[in-house]
């Protein structure tokens, strides 16, 4: 995080997969809302980041996700599904989440 920046929504949809035996990641886009984050993480990553146009918007305890740029787009509508505690109290928590993905993309990899 640079000093002073606010935070930027990102997208990084992924799968796991095995190349010859050996466990990697493939993203299937690499979206940043920022041209500066998109172009620091091409140069220190060699990455394909986009820029895209993202939102994050949160309402009635849900969190609705959106991401288009070039080559495609995705959406995420995404809850708790189960009974939350609060981190002081325990350390791992109870809930886990519900999530409704669609996206159209051009995959990048």
């Amino acid at each position: 995080m640079v000093a002073g920046a606010r935070p930027d929504p990102g997208a990084e949809p992924r799968t796991y997969v095995r190349v010859a035996g050996v466990p990697a990641v493939w993203f299937l886009s690499l979206d940043a809302a920022s041209l500066v984050f998109a172009t620091i993480g091409r140069a220190l990553y060699g990455l394909r980041y986009r820029v895209a146009t993202m939102t994050a918007e949160e309402a009635a305890g849900q969190t609705r996700f959106r991401s288009a740029g070039p080559g495609g787009s995705f959406a995420a509508d995404y809850a708790p599904a189960g009974r939350s505690l609060a981190p002081s109290r325990r350390r791992s928590s109870t809930s886990s989440s519900s999530v409704t993905a669609s996206s159209r993309s051009g995959a990048a990899g």
